[in-house]
């Protein structure tokens, strides 16, 4: 129930950016935090006993709504976003928290089974095997120039470069082959949103970890990840188009790569950073102090 009221004061906050104040967003974002907070409480509790078959449906259910409820989470402005944001009291793993959960689902699928006979999941059995099964692993030639250069596949074995497995699964759900120009497909729908999150559920640790670096090469990849997303579905669209944009100016200001900003350029115009709410937010982030001096 908690996880329901959660995401039913997520949808009324989207709906109130649209059409009405800042002061009734806050409040219904306070009321969102709590009944996420409860839910992941309850959820916590649950999972730490043992799990009753008659339970394990349930368990999955709320599990999968609460990764939802946790992508929707971010309230900050883009110049008060991860990366461009520069607090020392936080550490910058805490902006990165909402992947663990994706990954972390892991183990409660373990643990419930949806694809058991009985499960009320199972006739999506084929659709979970296929999102759930390790992605393939493309070859080089399969990958676009531009990331391979990007990204030196050729200068070493792929297997120990930290970037190799994002950019493959990238390659597979962007459609960013070899032979086709490096640009993320426009085209979201909400059924191939599962498959959009194999990117977060098989991020590897070393790529992570050059994330919260703030590593170029790993900022440019997540924000192909993120650019199609900003014009997807509701709870996914405001995180994507919000640390998307943030990528890209943190990216301007701080690397003059040209193949970087000749990559950057498709992203822009993916996440709607046009040429005039450009300008605006890195005035805005300049005057607030965001920016990395």
């Amino acid at each position: 129930m908690r996880i329901i009221l959660a995401l039913a004061t997520t949808h009324d906050r989207y709906l109130a950016q649209i059409s009405s104040t800042g002061t009734q967003d806050s409040i219904l974002a306070q009321t969102e935090s709590r009944h996420r907070a409860h839910a992941a409480s309850l959820l916590n509790e649950k999972l730490s006993l043992p799990i009753l078959p008659q339970d394990r449906d349930a368990l999955w259910a709320a599990a999968a709504m609460l990764g939802i409820s946790v992508i929707t989470s971010i309230q900050a402005s883009v110049p008060e976003c991860w990366p461009l944001k520069i607090t020392p009291a936080e550490p910058e793993t805490i902006f990165l928290q909402w992947m663990d959960f994706s990954i972390n689902k892991k183990a409660i699928w373990d643990a419930t089974d949806p694809l058991r006979p009985e499960s009320i999941f199972h006739e999506l059995a084929d659709d979970y095997r296929r999102f759930m099964a390790p992605p393939k692993t493309c070859r080089v030639d399969e990958i676009a120039k531009e990331f391979v250069d990007l990204c030196g596949f050729e200068d070493c074995a792929t297997e120990s470069n930290p970037y190799f497995k994002a950019v493959s699964i990238l390659t597979q759900i962007r459609n960013l082959g070899n032979g086709h120009r490096s640009r993320p497909e426009t085209l979201c729908a909400s059924g191939v949103v599962p498959r959009d999150l194999r990117f977060i559920g098989f991020m590897e640790p070393e790529f992570k970890a050059l994330l919260i670096e703030r590593d170029v090469r790993a900022l440019l990849i997540l924000a192909y990840w993120y650019a199609p997303l900003s014009q997807c579905v509701w709870w996914m669209a405001g995180r994507a188009q919000t640390e998307c944009q943030a990528i890209c100016l943190y990216l301007e200001r701080n690397c003059g790569d040209g193949l970087v900003v000749e990559l950057l350029n498709v992203v822009r115009e993916k996440c709607g950073l046009v040429a005039g709410i450009r300008d605006s937010i890195l005035t805005d982030a300049v005057d607030s102090k965001w920016l990395e001096m």
